[in-house]
């Protein structure tokens, strides 16, 4: 089976958030499981700027998997290298995964496997979710429409859960929708740091108001309030400066000096440390289709409290977390109940059930069930459209 990812990013552009996780964990996984894998990408490095050869290079092949990354000519994704690759590379494709929404090779990967013929499995990583503070949803809306004009009649809108799929209903027209969760890559093994004095909470992510950063702030302000002062916090994640400015300013007015402190960016060793170090991981979205860091952080024994606007209401029976509102005062509350609850415990029973429900390799078995299903018994290059011509 040959396989064509179309995606705005990829790695190692980890900057631009979870959907680099996911595509190159999922292309990845796939590649290991004997599809041949092309991912056509652009070289936009999620911060205004784009990667050179020497950051990218190591990503090109690996094994059943080879990348193409192509020049972008703007801030968000525009490649004209892109859109000259595609026709040729979905004409060899036998399928075609296409990942985002609102970014420039969307339209273009649609109508050429319209055109072509080949069927589509859509990722929309969220995007169709919609929440208060959703940014332009009139312009959205119109790009929505267009996508609706330009997608081939065998599509499939693969979301990673109930939630997701109940919130982008429609927005594709009657589109087939199918739910595959992401998977989680799960170390072999995992370093933990002994107990301290204090609980000692983080934050993964990207910075932007969606993650509802603000309110665990404010909820930090409520323990302190009530005299529980023996925790710290982490922010690791980066985002516009505005926006990381901002916080910085509600971070020093919130906790006494160390007590919150902003990491930036980390990848890597770094990040194996911060989770050794790390008592509990706090996610406070306002919305998201999977949420990457609550697997990440499970797959490294570290209990989690995750807002309702996440898709893993699964935490709570499971033993490994609570799963509440995002306002600051059900986040202050459940903070102070997990720091009362045996926290070692409940990290190594999340790290066991994250590591049986959502490894990467379970979830290629999944996808490659559904391509084959679209593909049928003759191949999509049977129906190819140019060969009509």
């Amino acid at each position: 089976m040959k396989l064509l990812k179309v995606s705005p990013h990829s790695a190692p552009a980890w900057r631009c958030g979870g959907i680099v996780e996911s595509v190159w964990q999922s292309a990845c996984s796939l590649a290991r499981a004997g599809v041949q894998v092309r991912l056509l990408t652009t070289d936009g490095d999620g911060m205004g700027g784009s990667m050179d050869l020497a950051e990218y290079a190591p990503f090109q092949r690996n094994g059943n998997l080879e990348v193409t990354f192509c020049r972008r000519l703007a801030r968000k994704s525009v490649s004209l290298a892109m859109l000259a690759r595609l026709p040729a590379m979905v004409r060899e494709a036998d399928i075609v995964e296409l990942h985002g929404i609102y970014s420039f090779p969307v339209i273009p990967a649609l109508f050429t496997a319209r055109v072509l013929g080949r069927p589509v499995v859509w990722s929309p990583h969220g995007m169709l979710q919609r929440w208060e503070g959703t940014r332009r949803p009139a312009l959205k809306a119109a790009w929505e429409l267009i996508c609706r004009m330009a997608c081939p009649p065998r599509l499939v809108l693969r979301v990673t859960s109930e939630q997701e799929a109940r919130e982008s209903a429609g927005r594709m027209g009657a589109a087939r929708i199918e739910i595959i969760a992401n998977g989680v890559a799960i170390p072999e093994r995992v370093e933990r740091c002994p107990r301290v004095d204090w609980l000692r909470m983080v934050f993964v992510g990207r910075l932007d108001p969606k993650k509802g950063i603000e309110n665990l702030l404010e909820a930090c302000r409520i323990l302190n309030s009530r005299g529980l002062t023996a925790w710290t916090l982490a922010i690791a994640g980066a985002g516009p400066a505005a926006y990381e400015a901002k916080l910085r300013g509600l971070a020093e007015s919130v906790g006494a000096p160390g007590q919150i402190e902003l990491l930036g960016d980390i990848r890597g060793e770094a990040k194996e440390r911060l989770f050794a170090s790390t008592d509990l991981a706090v996610v406070p979205s306002y919305t998201e289709n999977y949420c990457h860091v609550v697997g990440e952080a499970l797959a490294h024994a570290v209990p989690v409290v995750a807002s309702r606007g996440t898709p893993w209401a699964e935490i709570e029976p499971a033993g490994c977390g609570l799963w509440v509102l995002n306002d600051p005062p059900s986040l202050a509350g459940a903070i102070e109940k997990m720091s009362t609850l045996p926290l070692r415990e409940m990290g190594e029973r999340g790290r066991e059930w994250i590591a049986a429900r959502y490894s990467w390799d379970h979830k290629a078995a999944r996808f490659i069930s559904l391509f084959n299903e679209l593909i049928g018994p003759g191949g999509s290059r049977a129906e190819d459209a140019d060969a009509k011509c």
